[in-house]
């Protein structure tokens, strides 16, 4: 149906009006119409119009068709009541509270597709949309991405009128406002705005409105959506907006002055705004003691230095800056290194990609065979590449801290935020191109011509060749090696 078609206004025609409503769900085998005549004297006609999938039958039976058709019989035949006027009927014969009058034909076409049950009155401009309350959704149960040792175990789910009220259990303020908007031309999406209004900037709280507003799209399926819409820097890796499935977390946020932003249909909030701090931080931090809350978050902090900048330094120093590493550990990597044929720079990337594999074969396979091929797959595939020869024991170590990421299992590696740590791959690997790139360029800046020239000069002083895997000949020692290259 156009634009122009869908926003005219209802006629007094009962039957022109039933015509306009299946003219424009065309063939829709769940449109459920009914037809009634009520009255004391059953000289009005009207007629129910819902979704029979999404509406409660017992509830429409009960609450609507029982007192328009049975109730008006013992309104008294003196009492001048015109049920032609849609308030009349609504004030007097429709015990419903969640109720409300529709007089575009637009407007009653989005209230029945969300569920709504539409009484229209021969001769009556105006229809009434009555939310019958039938939706199918999840109990509330602890979140599965954020699981907590002490503290709250619950979660929101994809009604967000639940996700409100649970809200609401935590701040029982009249300072915290909700507002609604709709978005999406197609799906119509409810999403909810809340804040404090004491505590929240005036000026942010505009802008989440002006940026939620310029939002122009079908349809918004999930809240991953408006995020991609809203945040600073669309071409980050690192998050920007946070989101959350906590009802304690988005209280305390918004508590502290931020906004968050709810959709109907997910279970994941967005908190704004968010800073790059907030991914070491969890929820439970504040339900244990300060000195324990600050060691947590000292070791999260140097668990991402080692994930990101663990491969990085590895390839750095064994390529380049042998010297720095304590000759017994040089000689173990050497000799795990003996049978490698790959550089190694392609050896981490190699081993990245593996574990990207396999995790996210865990993640998307059905639950009890993802869990086999994540744990098994693992330790069979680092076993046989090690037996093989393709990858040394120690790159396994390197890289394995930097693969313990999983939006389900995260909380098994000190990182809260499941988004945050799931931005470390690009990191990752950039700063082991960039890192290894440095090097070079540092090893050519103090007048090695090549790799060759780098390593021999860091081999003088252990008389061990790293790259070559063997030691020198009798008789060229350091002096000898030194000589040999001041020839060159």
């Amino acid at each position: 149906m156009s634009e122009k078609k869908s926003s005219e206004p209802l006629l007094p025609c009962l039957e022109r009006n039933l015509e306009a409503i299946r003219d424009a769900l065309r063939t829709s085998s769940d449109l459920a119409v009914h037809e009634f005549n009520f009255g004391h004297d059953r000289r009005y006609r009207g007629a129910i119009v819902f979704i029979s999938d999404m509406a409660d039958k017992d509830e429409i039976n009960k609450n609507i068709l029982q007192p328009l058709m049975f109730g008006s019989l013992l309104i008294s035949s003196d009492a001048d009541i015109d049920y032609t006027k849609i308030d009349n009927v609504a004030r007097n014969l429709v015990p419903v509270t969640d109720s409300r009058k529709v007089a575009l034909l637009y407007e009653l076409l989005d209230s029945l597709l969300a569920g709504a049950v539409i009484l229209l009155v021969d001769g009556s401009k105006e229809a009434l949309a009555v939310r019958t309350g039938k939706r199918e959704s999840r109990s509330i149960d602890e979140p599965a991405t954020e699981a907590v040792v002490r503290g709250p175990r619950e979660g929101f789910n994809e009604n967000v009128n639940t996700s409100i009220a649970l809200i609401r259990q935590k701040i029982k303020s009249p300072d915290l406002c909700v507002e609604k908007l709709v978005i999406g031309e197609k799906s119509k999406t409810d999403v909810y705005i809340v804040y404090v209004k004491s505590v929240a900037d005036p000026k942010l709280i505009e802008e989440v409105r002006k940026r939620l507003d310029r939002i122009k799209t079908d349809a918004i399926l999930e809240s991953g959506y408006i995020e991609q819409f809203i945040e600073d820097d669309p071409w980050s890796i690192f998050p920007t907006v946070s989101n959350t499935e906590k009802p304690d977390k988005v209280a305390a946020k918004i508590l502290e002055g931020r906004v968050a932003i709810l959709a109907d249909g997910t279970p994941f909030a967005l908190v704004v705004p968010m800073l790059f701090i907030e991914s070491f931080q969890s929820v439970e931090d504040y339900y244990t003691r300060p000195f324990l809350a600050s060691i947590m978050r000292m070791v999260r902090f140097l668990s991402y230095i080692i994930s990101t900048l663990g491969p990085a330094a590895y390839v750095a120093l064994t390529v380049f800056h042998q010297e720095l590493i304590p000759t017994q550990l040089l000689i173990s990597i050497a000799e795990g290194r003996e049978r490698v044929p790959f550089p190694a720079i392609l050896e981490a990337f190699l081993m990245i990609f593996a574990f990207e594999i396999l995790r996210e074969a865990g993640v998307r396979l059905p639950k009890p065979v993802g869990q086999t091929v994540g744990i098994v797959g693992a330790i069979v595939l680092g076993e046989a590449s090690v037996q093989a020869g393709l990858i040394s024991p120690i790159m396994v170590i390197v890289v394995s801290p930097c693969t313990c990421r999983d939006r389900r299992w995260f909380r098994s590696y000190p990182w809260p935020s499941c988004d945050a740590a799931s931005s470390c791959v690009p990191e990752i690997l950039w700063n082991t191109v960039s890192m290894a790139d440095r090097t070079a360029e540092h090893c050519r800046s103090e007048g090695f011509p090549d790799k060759d020239a780098a390593v021999d000069a860091v081999a003088a002083p252990t008389g061990y060749c790293p790259e070559r895997w063997q030691y020198p000949e009798p008789g060229s020692g350091p002096d000898a090696l030194t000589e040999q290259r001041r020839r060159k």
